[in-house]
């Protein structure tokens, strides 16, 4: 199995989303998992249910668990929709 197919599987990472990229800094125990969600998804307010206009794609990283003694960062670039 590819890297990115191991952390797809153990983060619970689903469609629309995906991890492009994992890189490891074998000197620093550091992982950087980079994940994307498809730019011709189609995005919905999460209580009304009803489709969502984007506002802006912001890049941002989140501390995960440390995986195999490795400190785990997630990044990516997040769909913002517009204020209602």
């Amino acid at each position: 199995m590819q890297r990115t197919g191991f952390y797809r599987q153990i983060l619970g990472i689903a469609s629309p989303r995906t991890i492009i990229s994992v890189d490891a800094d074998m000197v620093d125990k550091r992982l950087v998992i980079r994940a994307e969600a498809g730019r011709m998804t189609k995005w919905f307010h999460f209580e009304t249910k009803l489709p969502a206009a984007l506002h802006k794609w912001v890049e941002r990283s989140w501390r995960h668990l440390d995986t195999r003694q490795f400190e785990a960062v997630i990044t990516g670039q997040c769909a913002e929709r517009e204020a209602s």
